[in-house]
């Protein structure tokens, strides 16, 4: 009747409960970001509306760093 953890050391058992958590965490970023860069919509547009100006559209663009490399942009969002 243990309390449902078969470590036999815990300190060694949270350490790998904490990297198996890191690497979920990981996993959910790299998964919502790549499903916000394949969605066939444009963020901007949603945002600013169809009657946005050029100008308008591209301000908003580039302060939601859309006009940033995806590499780059998954690390300063």
């Amino acid at each position: 009747m243990g309390s449902g953890l078969d470590c036999p050391a815990p300190p060694r058992c949270a350490r790998h409960q904490t990297l198996f958590i890191l690497a979920r965490l990981s996993g959910l970023l790299v998964l919502t970001f790549v499903m916000g860069r394949i969605v066939p919509t444009d963020p901007v547009r949603a945002i600013v509306g169809q009657d946005a100006t050029r100008e308008v559209y591209e301000h908003v663009f580039r302060q939601l760093g859309l006009d940033r490399p995806d590499r780059a942009d998954i690390w300063h969002s």
